[in-house]
Order: C-alpha cells, then sequence, then structure tokens
C-alpha cells in the first residue's frame, strides 16, 4: 500500500527521476520483464525511472483494482486499528481473516496495541497513540496512528498504515506455519539441520525413502488455517 513516493523508493535514482525518460520501448520492456524472472528488484529499480509520476499513479490503480480482497484487507486492518484506540478495551476482529485487535491502556506502563493471528500468536505495538503527523509529501497535515518500534536497533515512531499492518500479518502468520511444519518434522523423526524464512534443510541417511512424507508433512493445514492454500517444492542432494 502506498503512492507514488512508495514506488519511486525502490528505485536508486528516484531523486532524479524528473530527469528520467518518460517512455520505455517494446525491447526495453521485455528485457525488464525477463530480469523480472530472476531479479525482480532489480528489473523494478529499471522500469521505475522510465515512468511519469501520473504513470505510476495509474499502473498503482491498476494492480488494486487487479486485487480488490487484498486492498480491503488493508482497509479493514486500517479500520480496526483506528477503532480500537479510540475504543480502549474493545475487541475488533477483521473478518474474514479472524484477526483480532485490542487497545489496552491499562495494563501496562505503555499503553500498546494487541493483534492476534488466527493461531493464537499475539504481535505486540508497544506505546501506541493517536498524534499529530506529517504525511510523506510533506504538503499535508493530519493525526496520524503510531507506536514506537525498534526493528533499526533503536525505538523509534512509525505511523501505523493498513499495508504495515498486513506486510506484519503475513509474514507472521507465514512464520506460524512454518513453525508448526517443524514441529511435525521432528516429531516424525526428521533431523533439522536449519531453516530459513520458508524453508527448512533435514539430513536422511542414504537411500532413505521419506521424500513424500517430508512434503506431506510441509504441506498440512493447521486446524487454525483452514482453508488456507498451501503448497510447497522438495529436492534432493547425496
Amino acid at each position: 500500500q502506498g503512492g507514488v513516493n512508495a514506488y519511486r523508493k525502490f528505485s536508486p535514482d528516484h531523486k532524479n527521476s524528473s530527469n528520467a525518460p518518460r517512455t520505455m520501448s517494446q525491447s526495453n520492456w521485455q528485457i525488464a520483464h525477463r530480469r523480472s524472472s530472476t531479479n525482480s528488484t532489480h528489473a523494478f529499480q529499471e522500469i521505475s525511472g522510465y515512468f511519469s509520476d501520473e504513470e505510476i499513479e495509474a499502473i498503482k490503480q491498476a494492480w488494486r483494482k487487479a486485487h480488490p480482497k487484498i486492498c480491503a484487507l488493508w482497509y479493514h486492518l486500517n479500520d480496526a486499528f483506528w477503532d480500537a484506540a479510540h475504543k480502549p478495551g474493545q475487541l475488533h476482529v477483521v473478518k474474514p481473516s479472524n484477526i483480532e485487535i485490542v487497545f489496552d491502556d491499562q495494563d501496562f506502563v505503555l499503553p500498546v496495541i494487541w493483534m492476534t493471528l488466527p493461531s493464537g500468536r499475539q504481535l505486540v505495538y508497544p506505546d501506541a497513540e493517536v498524534r499529530n503527523s506529517n504525511f510523506a509529501d510533506g504538503k499535508r497535515e493530519g493525526r496520524g496512528l503510531y507506536f514506537n518500534d525498534n526493528t533499526q536497533g533503536r525505538w523509534r515512531p512509525v505511523r501505523v498504515y493498513g499495508g504495515l499492518i498486513c506486510e506484519n500479518a503475513v509474514q507472521a502468520v507465514a512464520r506460524d506455519l512454518l513453525a508448526e511444519a517443524l514441529l511435525r518434522l521432528d516429531k516424525a523423526g526428521f533431523k533439522i539441520v536449519t531453516h530459513t524464512h520458508d524453508e527448512v534443510c533435514v539430513e536422511e541417511p542414504k537411500g532413505s525413502k521419506r521424500y513424500e512424507l517430508f512434503k506431506t508433512l510441509m504441506n498440512r493445514v493447521p486446524d487454525w488455517a483452514e482453508g488456507l492454500p498451501i503448497t510447497a517444492k522438495a529436492w534432493q542432494s547425496n
């Protein structure tokens, strides 16, 4: 979720975008498109410099029109956070994801917003409050919902918006799916060597016939994620 500035942010030359050519030849577009299959970030950076702000806005709107359910989740999560911030202690449920949002200004030194995932695990947004804010374009002011974040090694205020909340929820649910898969693999006797993001590496004796079992355990859908499409690819080497 974001506007033209979010699009430009990925381009190393976004500060000089006003000097970039306004059109892109079909051959260059095809080259960039092919590159996207192997290095999408590089292709995105290359393409972004060729479009005017108006063209980027059109691309953004076309993407949103093609993905209405994703956009709806952004807005539902954003509304739930704002409603929670104005109604402490009241539970807000975001359908159909069944994500629960509640603002707690009583039980801790600082007010917090809790987001309970379908798995039951909770994410916390500390020191949450509504305050005056300046928007990214530097031309608008308004009220914004903020929390303190320390992902960069220091506490800093971060503005809450639907796209950010959705990103947090999606990544957290992906983690919960992997964590449950790890437990299943361990229970089945697989020797887990390492795991990273959405990948698991196990060691098996030579001649092992448990390749399909490995995939089956990785693809099993937890009760709390019923209906969620899950699939996994696997490979083996000696």
